[in-house]
């Protein structure tokens, strides 16, 4: 037992292996040879790779490690008992990660920690320092931040570097000094804990936009020198009401980590801004013949190569956002970084950040005189099953959870009501009696955990999801009666389509047709009219109490209809998980058929939820997608009356969301609660 104290004394635990966390595990594992270096990795088959063949071939790719570097992903094996722990999650997941290693941190350890970057923890913007300080009090004062300029692509490759090394505690900046320092790294002390952080923090947005201007006619050095420049006052500025020492954000952690990351072909910031401006300038979104061609061979691999494009925004976002957040909680100016937020999340043209870089005096008027970036409709996606969007589907809810604390919070209020007994000890909602011993035990952990989350959306979606086949569709478009055999469809004939004179509107957005009345008694029918009068085949409904059996369901899911569990509409998650479905499908040119909800037990609230979601990732990629309220009414034959067309992509945040919500629902007749 004592050996183990001491094995486990003299390791040293770093949490991450992308490339920076295993760069630095490799540096300390090479200088102290005789130390074990234990890392953890969230992926599988990064630990597979580091345990068989000593190389992190996903993200370190061609630099072998040393032998003294263990792989692991048990987390709290990787913890346990060590006095030196480093943490290298992106800092999206360093809440969540420390909540999960809080209870089995050695009082006794020093924590330091190589993430960028603000986390937004219960509604409150926090540095990294901070949130670690909250998370696992006992290593108080021994918090150690370790910053500075320094590409794992150059380290790893033992190319000279100097690192800023900060804390409170002289004994633990000096531990973790003397297990980094090598002939090729060098580390500079500091007790100022919040200017080495924030120095490393706030030059990535700087460093998007100069990849951003990077990409854009007629910007050269010129403009990335006057970029640096703005940039370095608006970080002293913000750094300096934060804390900071001002000094400290002119060394190597704020000064040099910025020209560095803002200019090398190395920064992943650069590269992550450049590609966001390569988008935007790229006007339409139809599919090249090569992919045309692909997308019916290996839809999968088009669509994972799409996929990439809907996580840049949500980045970009969680870079920036929190800043603008504290600086209009201090009454601080940041015309350059202001820019970039607008750009990123209300879809300003690049121009904007352009102007205000020549001239930061004069943002508020040429903010003004911007215009919205909106790209043309995406073509040659239509056909293209909901199944093949699986992955972009999940990752898109994942991002929503983690980014958003209200939807975290409904979710375990939501579990709670569901374990809270009765008198007589039986839980008291239905839902709970009827959810599967495993779907019980996975809401239980969703509450805090982002995988436990996305694997019961998994599950959901395993059996929501549409599997549409252009042949089935063929099949069933010249004889619409014949899903009648499904029960979903009854005569083709007398079909009415009114329209408000807005025929224009058609053409600029993907249509999301939200219906009220007696449509999901016909919804085969309804899509195939809609679909005709918009020269589309929108996705349809059709509640799971009516959907039948395994063959029925198949063949709906072949169809294009894909299936609602009523009595999961109660569910945040499910909810969530159903908007992530439509939107994912929508902005990639899927038209989508939607039920209000009147009758569901969540009444208008999923419609507006619908709404708000729609609108977020339409702004957020850039897409068109106009809301067509249908009221449908059965008699004889069948008729549609579409209500006002709206521009998803034209809201600007909640108050919008709720109003457009309201003009939708009213236009359907629709009780608003």
């Amino acid at each position: 037992m004592e050996d183990f104290r001491k094995y486990q004394e003299e390791a040293v635990s770093v949490l991450g292996a992308g490339s920076w966390g295993t760069t630095i595990a490799m540096v300390i594992a090479e200088a102290n040879p005789h130390l074990s270096v234990k890392l953890w990795a969230y992926e599988k088959q990064v630990v597979r790779s580091i345990s068989s063949a000593g190389v992190n071939a996903m993200y370190l790719p061609g630099v072998r490690l040393p032998h003294n570097v263990m792989a692991t992903g048990n987390i709290r094996d990787c913890v346990f008992g060590c006095k030196n722990i480093i943490l290298a999650v992106p800092s999206k997941a360093i809440s969540e990660t420390c909540a999960r290693i809080s209870k089995i941190v050695d009082p006794d350890a020093r924590f330091g920690y190589i993430s960028k970057g603000f986390c937004k923890v219960q509604g409150r913007v926090l540095t990294i320092s901070e949130t670690i300080e909250n998370a696992i009090p006992q290593v108080r004062g021994r918090i150690v931040a370790i910053s500075g300029p320094s590409h794992a692509e150059e380290v790893s490759r033992k190319f000279h570097t100097c690192l800023s090394v900060a804390s409170e505690s002289a004994e633990a900046r000096d531990t973790f000094m003397g297990l980094l320092e090598c002939p090729y790294l060098h580390c500079r002390g500091s007790a100022d804990v919040k200017g080495v952080e924030l120095g490393g923090t706030l030059k990535n947005p700087a460093a998007i936009a100069a990849g951003m201007i990077s990409a854009l006619p007629a910007c050269g050095d010129n403009l990335a020198g006057a970029l640096i420049a703005e940039s370095l006052k608006e970080i002293i500025r913000i750094g300096r009401i934060m804390g900071a020492q001002e000094e400290t954000l002119l060394d190597i952690s704020g000064l040099g980590d910025l020209v560095t990351t803002a200019l090398s072909a190395h920064s992943r910031n650069r590269r992550f801004g450049y590609e966001i401006a390569q988008r935007i300038m790229t006007k339409g979104n139809t599919l090249g013949l090569f992919d045309r061609l692909m997308l019916r061979l290996r839809p999968g691999s088009v669509l994972a190569k799409m996929g990439e494009k809907l996580d840049y925004l949500a980045e970009g976002a969680y870079a920036i956002e929190p800043l603008i957040e504290i600086a209009a909680a201090h009454g601080i100016a940041l015309p350059v970084y202001r820019s970039l937020y607008e750009i990123l999340l209300n879809k300003k043209e690049p121009s904007l950040l352009i102007e205000t870089i020549k001239d930061p005096r004069r943002f508020e008027e040429i903010y003004l005189s911007t215009k919205i970036q909106v790209k043309e409709r995406k073509r040659g996606l239509e056909h293209t099953s909901g199944i093949h969007f699986r992955e972009m589907i999940l990752s898109s809810f994942e991002e929503r959870y983690r980014r958003s604390e209200p939807l975290r919070a409904e979710i375990a209020r939501f579990v709670d009501s569901l374990i809270t007994p009765g008198e007589d000890g039986v839980p008291r909602s239905g839902y709970a009696r009827d959810a599967s011993a495993g779907e019980f035990a996975l809401l239980q952990d969703a509450r805090k955990s982002a995988a436990a989350a996305r694997t019961l959306c998994d599950r959901y979606l395993a059996g929501i999801v549409d599997n549409y086949s252009p042949l089935v569709r063929l099949a069933f478009a010249g004889l619409v009666q014949a899903g009648a055999l499904l029960g979903i469809g009854k005569s083709a004939g007398n079909r009415k389509i009114l329209c408000t004179p807005t025929d224009y509107l058609r053409k600029e957005g993907t249509p999301l047709f939200i219906i009220a009345g007696a449509g999901l008694a016909d919804p085969l029918s309804a899509a195939v009219a809609l679909g005709n009068e918009w020269n589309t085949m929108p996705r349809f409904p059709v509640y799971l109490d009516a959907a039948g059996g395994f063959l029925k369901k198949a063949l709906i899911h072949r169809s294009g209809g894909y299936t609602i569990d009523r009595s999961r509409l109660v569910n945040p998650l499910y909810r969530e998980l159903l908007y992530a479905y439509a939107g994912v499908m929508l902005v990639n040119g899927v038209s989508m058929v939607v039920p209000a909800g009147e009758d569901a037990p969540v009444g208008d609230q999923f419609a507006r939820g619908l709404i708000a979601a729609v609108g977020e990732m339409a702004r957020n990629a850039s897409a068109r997608v106009c809301i067509v309220p249908v009221h449908i009414r059965q008699g004889y034959g069948l008729m549609l009356e579409c209500g006002r067309i709206q521009q998803a992509f034209e809201m600007t945040g909640t108050p919008a969301d709720d109003a457009l919500a309201g003009l939708v629902l009213s236009d359907l007749g629709v009780s608003q609660e």
